[in-house]
């Protein structure tokens, strides 16, 4: 029996293999990307830009449950900035509901005027964004003070402030469906991909925890009715193929290093076009080569190599001109 044969037996016995059938369209070079959504939506961001393929994430930080979502990114697409009324300062720092608790400011004019940038560049890029990414963290929402108005983000105020309520599959589908159908109209040949973060909320227990995947992945599937839509089954893939606490982080809620690897190769290879996969390679191993640290930068033998190097990336410049690549390799430790 070969290595491979013997490779193939063994995950033919061990383990349950994830089907992953194959983005329609395949993305390539000319894509342009814009994440939204839980934490992990930022795995596949920084993925993406540490290749340098054109990508932003919302400016709004990690948005964990649906009607944050749908509320943030209706802003976006229709470039409404923030209600100053919503405005409030706690602890010295002025601060928004909607907003991840780095983007504050001691104040009031400043944190609007921020807020207002932020939105206004995520609008710009967006109406030249090919493909949208959405990652659905969890069902459970907190509404403000009795009102109907979702919090993205808690800001440490006592937990006395906020409603939390487990959004159901209908409120998710209607509230999502509504703001996407008006996104396509606005932008026709969006492509959305969705998916569900594999980040356990174990502060939410198991028990919710699980409820709350549920209602999110049956949500999804809904959503999955409107055209030029996918769904990329990362919870899938790290709960049947990586059932084994060291595919996870230290905390035993997000997934490791390997895991996030093998979800991204995986992502790659049903996502993008086989040209694409051919340059992410490429610069995988280019950033693999430069991330060793020499014992004597000053030798001749180090000088060649980033000689060598330097001209890989010159190459790579010519045969994929739709790349904004560095200039050179000092720009690329820069990146």
């Amino acid at each position: 029996m070969t290595m491979n044969e013997s490779t193939k037996n063994f995950h033919l016995h061990n383990i349950t293999p994830v089907t992953v059938s194959p983005c329609s369209p395949l993305m390539g070079l000319k894509d342009r990307f814009f994440f939204m959504g839980s934490c992990f939506s930022g795995y596949f961001y920084q993925f993406l830009k540490n290749l340098f393929f054109p990508s932003m994430i919302s400016p709004f930080g990690n948005t964990y449950n649906p009607f944050s979502i749908a509320r943030t990114l209706s802003m976006i697409a229709e470039h409404r900035d923030i209600n100053e009324n919503e405005v409030f300062e706690y602890n010295g720092l002025y601060r928004h509901f909607l907003f991840h608790t780095e983007i504050c400011s001691p104040d009031k004019a400043l944190f609007i005027s921020l807020a207002h940038k932020m939105i206004g560049e995520a609008a710009s890029f967006l109406k030249k964004t090919t493909v949208l990414v959405i990652t659905f963290g969890t069902a459970f929402a907190y509404f403000h003070g009795g009102t109907d108005n979702v919090v993205n983000n808690c800001h440490s105020l006592p937990a006395s402030t906020f409603n939390r309520k487990l959004l159901s599959v209908d409120e998710i589908t209607e509230k999502c469906m509504a703001v996407l159908k008006n996104l396509r109209q606005k932008y026709p040949d969006l492509f959305i991909i969705f998916t569900l973060s594999p980040v356990r909320h174990l502060r939410d227990h198991a028990r919710e925890n699980s409820l709350s995947k549920a209602v999110l992945r049956c949500a999804i599937e809904n959503l999955l009715s409107l055209p030029d839509t996918y769904y990329f089954p990362s919870y899938e893939i790290v709960l049947d193929e990586l059932r084994d606490y060291r595919f996870y982080g230290h905390d035993l809620c997000h997934p490791g290093e390997t895991a996030v690897c093998y979800i991204m190769k995986r992502f790659c290879e049903s996502c993008f076009t086989g040209q694409a996969n051919d340059y992410m390679k490429k610069i995988i191993q280019l950033r693999k080569d430069l991330s060793h640290k020499p014992r004597h930068p000053e030798t001749e033998q180090y000088r060649e190599f980033l000689k060598v190097r330097e001209n890989h990336l010159h190459l790579l410049r010519l045969e994929y001109p739709d790349m904004v690549l560095p200039e050179s390799i000092e720009d690329f430790f820069k990146e």
